[in-house]
């Protein structure tokens, strides 16, 4: 769990990822 928690904390993809997940998601919805 350590390993996840420095993930979160030094790691701004997953963050892009999220976002980019929800853009693509509300598009799709949109569509």
């Amino acid at each position: 769990m350590s390993i996840n928690n420095k993930q979160w904390l030094g790691l701004p993809l997953n963050l892009l990822w999220g976002y980019i997940a929800i853009a693509v998601f509300m598009t799709g919805r949109r569509f």
